[in-house]
């Protein structure tokens, strides 16, 4: 393989697959809970079926008013993207709710972020 084609496959590489996380804005610690598609089936607000949603393997979030419908953030010890989609009683600030496809992962949440707040970015 000629030097600059394997110069060209790896700058090809590196952009389809970034080696660094993009860069996230912090919006501080929130309190981080749990509901489930058990309990709460049904579409968003957004208009997304929850049962669909987990059935996919999409990680969407209820979020407090501050954080926009559409949204993709991330939470401090758990592992995904998440997409606001719903919005729940969860006042106007500080507050996500993750769905999640049972309540004993719901109640585990806590456990995976080490409390009830963890810090968040979008």
């Amino acid at each position: 393989m000629t030097l600059l084609l394997q110069a060209s496959l790896t700058t090809l590489w590196l952009a389809l697959f970034p080696t660094e996380a993009p860069k996230c804005e912090p919006v501080g610690p929130m309190r981080i809970t749990g509901y489930s598609v058990t309990h709460f089936p049904g579409h968003t607000y957004d208009g997304t079926s929850t049962t669909d949603a987990i059935r996919r393997g999409e990680h969407i979030v209820a979020a407090s008013w501050n954080i926009p419908i559409d949204t993709k953030l991330r939470i401090k010890g758990l592992d995904y993207l998440y997409r606001v989609a719903d919005r729940g009683m969860l006042g106007n600030a500080g507050w996500i709710d993750v769905l999640v496809k049972d309540v004993e992962t719901a109640y585990k949440i806590e456990e995976w972020i080490g409390g009830s707040h963890a810090n968040v970015c979008v």
